[in-house]
């Protein structure tokens, strides 16, 4: 069973964390069409686990070039945020 503390462990954030920080990027930038929470999700797991190229293959089941053009661009908006918040 999935529960707050496995998701913790996974992302490094609560869920509701997450919940509050999707909801800032949200009101906080332009989304580019196809991006959703799980590239959010893809990124918290990347900077919580730091994982090999492979690894992050396996475990989202998409290709390196994929996972890399959303986790960058997620690091993006997040880096936006705090120009948001001066």
């Amino acid at each position: 069973q999935y529960n707050e503390i496995n998701f913790e462990a996974m992302y490094g954030l609560s869920i509701f964390q997450t919940g509050v920080t999707w909801n800032i990027i949200l009101q906080n930038n332009t989304i580019e069409d196809g991006y959703a929470i799980q590239h959010l999700l893809w990124t918290l797991y990347f900077l919580k686990k730091y994982p090999t190229n492979t690894m992050m293959e396996h475990v989202l089941k998409k290709s390196t070039p994929t996972i890399g053009k959303y986790i960058w661009y997620t690091l993006d908006l997040l880096s936006n945020l705090n120009k948001v918040s001066e």
